[in-house]
């Protein structure tokens, strides 16, 4: 029989302890690849003229739509860098006309970060795909990391790009600066690095997420304690212990100690009649970050393992009376008998 019992002990409760990893912090990386990004669209070759009155610059800028680049999946670990790379696909700046330059720039800004570069030339023409240009790397501040986690596309995600000329003479007619081919293409990619997260097991060697512990029939009144263990299969290694209870009799403790590391604990209770009781628990841990140089503190993750303990009580049994007793008992009741008898016979 199994009866809910009011319990002696907390509810709830929940306390703090270290568990080591059993193993160093386990770095893994993912590349996520956005859409394509147009960097500069328009009709005709995109052409910026100067001032043709004095000498100057002219900037033609395209503000282009947010790019579709996708946010770290928290579930995999605990991100620890993001480094992105910006790379047009192809594409030729040419400048013609008076003496002078044409210049062409980009910004990369995501996740809170800005990057940029820009080139020229006095030349005819240009090769804006050469590595030393066309592509644009960046490593995310440790300060921003938190924009990049989630399960959607990374907010703030945008080019900025600008075409120039700049006459360099007077009383010429004017330099004129154009890109191809339309639209101007560039391919972004974001590299996360991250530590996956702590795993606790009631097993060295397998993901144990469940376990029973049965402390057996107990006497009256008795308590009783058992030791068991929990293993880290993560990364990460775990901390923050909470014990929380779920369901049945709340007559049990666990705590960190013992000789396999853990206890549980059964409060004696003193039944009227044969009981068993049933309690189950939670224990939840999170991932502890000691020892990672930075970190998004949005993908810090918990975990949790449930541990059900049984135990069993007999009420008290009637003690036997002595062979003593019986006989004193006997003669008791001989007594109260005879005097009984001689006051019926006083009377008559």
């Amino acid at each position: 029989m199994n009866h809910r019992t009011a319990s002696p002990r907390k509810k709830l409760f929940a306390f703090i302890v270290s568990l080591a990893a059993v193993s160093a912090a386990q770095a893994a990386t993912v590349t996520v690849t956005g859409t394509n990004v147009t960097l500069m669209s328009g009709t005709g070759n995109l052409r910026a003229f100067d001032d043709t009155a004095s000498n100057g610059s002219v900037l033609k800028t395209q503000n282009n739509s947010p790019g579709s680049l996708g946010q770290f999946d928290p579930s995999l670990g605990v991100l620890t860098d993001a480094t992105g790379t910006l790379t047009i696909v192809a594409a030729t700046l040419t400048r013609a006309g008076s003496p002078g330059s044409a210049g062409f720039s980009y910004q990369w800004q995501l996740g809170g970060n800005s990057w940029s570069k820009s080139t020229s030339t006095t030349g005819t023409s240009l090769n804006l795909a050469t590595p030393n240009f066309g592509s644009l790397s960046l490593v995310s501040s440790a300060a921003n990391l938190n924009n990049f986690v989630g399960l959607g596309n990374i907010g703030q995600n945008s080019t900025n790009t600008q075409l120039s000329a700049n006459r360099t003479g007077i009383n010429l007619s004017g330099t004129s600066a154009s890109v191809t081919p339309n639209p101007v293409l560039a391919t972004e990619s974001i590299v996360y690095t991250y530590s996956t997260h702590s795993n606790a097991s009631f097993a060295s060697g397998s993901d144990v997420n469940g376990l029973t512990i049965d402390f057996g029939q107990l006497d009256v009144g008795a308590s009783a304690d058992q030791g068991f263990s929990i293993f880290n299969l993560g990364g990460l290694g775990l901390t923050n212990f909470t014990l929380s209870y779920l369901s049945g009799d709340n007559l049990f403790d666990i705590a960190a100690g013992g000789p396999n590391g853990y206890n549980a604990h059964f409060a004696g209770q003193s039944p009227t009649a044969l009981a068993g009781y049933d309690g189950t628990y939670r224990l939840t841990f999170t991932d502890s970050v000691v020892g990672l140089g930075q970190y998004a503190s949005s993908s810090i993750g918990t975990n949790y393992i449930d541990l059900r303990m049984l135990a069993s009580v007999a009420p008290a049994v009637a003690a036997v009376p002595e062979p003593e007793t019986y006989g004193m008992m006997l003669a008791g009741l001989g007594l109260v008998g005879f005097m009984t008898k001689r006051r019926y016979q006083a009377e008559v």
